[in-house]
């Protein structure tokens, strides 16, 4: 099955959320992802919509590409029913992260 993005939209597959440290301290999710403390999520975008139009009828592009890391905002975004993939708009997208 292939999921296709329509206009605004982004595949996103969220990475796990870790539940021990490096040093094997046990976590709570909610100091990574969704939780009260943080309202994100960490992902790569699998796929993206063509863009939304402005009023004038120009496709305005997507600030991120497929492959990218990005840290989404987790309100709204939409199971697929493939774990770890959600769609969310390009506004949802908040951050590119870029190696160091």
């Amino acid at each position: 099955m292939t999921l296709n993005p329509t206009r605004e939209k982004a595949l996103i597959q969220f990475e796990a959320v870790p539940t021990v440290s490096d040093g094997g301290i046990i976590l709570e999710v909610a100091e990574f992802a969704g939780g009260e403390e943080q309202d994100w999520r960490i992902g790569k975008v699998i796929a993206i919509g063509p863009g939304r139009l402005n009023k004038q009828g120009v496709e305005l592009p997507a600030e991120f590409s497929v492959g990218d890391r990005v840290i989404v905002t987790d309100y709204h975004t939409t199971l697929t029913g493939i774990k770890d993939r959600h769609f969310c708009g390009h506004e949802d997208v908040v951050a590119i992260l870029e190696a160091a």
